[in-house]
């Protein structure tokens, strides 16, 4: 399959990318549930990352706003592209958008810009489709009703381009409400980018402007929400191993799993392996292009000249240091147990951790603990 030298054909390439695979003509059981009344008196428990514990009111679910939703099928366009935060989701997009330009025929030695990201993906917490659902500011939206028709959005999302597209998320793969956080019939594919959780905590610590403790804290607990704003509905990511597991465990769609650390070691062999897995056919040289014009240098460079609108304002920068094996020397060594031993199976799932079954398995000679030292063994 050959990609023509236009942004359309680079968007035709993306949508043959898949459809060999079965078209979702039915109606899922996302928009099953859609339809579906909860309990009269639903009553949960919204936890903030603040650490803070708020109950939504005793409201009856009749009593929600109705927006009309719809059980028309899906357009199976949106390629994921999903992660915890701080786990290299920007720098993906960011390659993504130069890679399309250099197959495109853009022959400009010009990196693409940061603060157009949106011309080949797009994010689906914008509040817009969400309000013209409901009918009212999302800051008037109880959460029940925006896990209600958040299905409902990414479908008129899919359907609302002819082609194959990006669209970014930090959601946690589930239920939320009784309703799906991903309408899987909207969905062609997912790239699922995981990052060693000791460094992502440094990195989301500086990003959210908390503490290391209170990072930690929050990557660990449960079900964990980060509240909206007049501009974003709040995203649910559950804790960091929840997280990941959700996506991994997904077995009806593609997914590609790209380590971050993968992408820092040998960033020619991770992001080749990316283009093959899109069916994007590009030359050695474009490949190349590509990834030097979305460096962490380069996009660095970038927020320091012009900013970049996706900072947030508890951010200093949003382009921080980008290494791997920071929490060497940030991390003190409770700070590393704790985290190992919340989330030590997953971390040897991904090789962050060696083997290990946790536990005395033979009690004789030789036998060893489970969390002792544990930092003279992470990967």
């Amino acid at each position: 399959m050959e990609i023509n030298r236009s942004g359309s054909g680079c968007q035709n390439a993306l949508r043959r990318l898949f459809y060999g695979a079965p078209y979702a003509k039915q109606i899922g059981r996302h928009q099953m549930w859609m339809n579906q009344q909860p309990d009269s008196t639903e009553r949960s428990n919204a936890v903030l990352p603040c650490g803070v514990t708020t109950e939504i009111p005793n409201v009856p679910m009749s009593e929600l706003t109705e927006p009309g939703l719809s059980l028309a099928p899906a357009a199976q366009h949106i390629i994921w592209i999903a992660s915890y935060p701080k786990s290299g989701n920007t720098w993906v997009r960011a390659f993504i958008h130069n890679l399309l330009k250099e197959i495109g025929g853009d022959t400009k030695d010009v990196p693409h810009d940061i603060n157009r990201m949106n011309e080949h993906t797009t994010w689906e917490l914008l509040a817009e489709p969400y309000e013209k659902l409901l009918g009212k500011p999302i800051t008037q939206a109880h959460q029940a009703e925006i896990a209600r028709v958040r299905p409902e959005v990414q479908r008129r999302l899919a359907n609302s381009r002819p082609t194959p597209f990006f669209a970014k998320t930090h959601l946690c793969l589930g239920q939320d409400y009784r309703y799906p956080t991903i309408n899987l019939d909207a969905t062609l594919a997912v790239i699922y980018l995981v990052r060693n959780p000791l460094d992502v905590t440094i990195s989301y610590a500086h990003h959210s402007a908390q503490s290391i403790d209170g990072t930690i804290l929050h990557m660990k607990m449960p079900n964990m929400k980060v509240p909206g704003n007049e501009n974003n509905v709040y995203e649910v990511l559950g804790s960091w191993s929840q997280h990941v597991g959700s996506w991994l465990g997904l077995s009806s769609r593609p997914v590609f799993l790209m380590r971050y650390e993968d992408m820092l070691a040998n960033p020619e062999r991770s992001f080749a392996l990316l283009a093959r897995f899109l069916r994007l056919r590009c030359s050695h040289d474009q490949l190349k292009s590509a990834i030097e014009k979305s460096s962490f240098g380069e996009l660095r460079r970038q927020e320091q000249e012009r900013g970049f609108i996706e900072k947030p304002a508890t951010a200093e920068k949003f382009f921080r240091d980008g290494r791997a094996g920071q929490w060497k020397q940030n991390l003190s060594e409770a700070q590393i147990n704790t985290i190992c031993a919340a989330h030590g199976p997953m971390m040897q799932r991904l090789g962050y951790l060696p083997a290990d079954c946790g536990d005395f398995v033979f009690r004789g000679p030789g036998a060893r603990g489970g969390a002792h030292n544990v930092e003279g063994r992470i990967q």
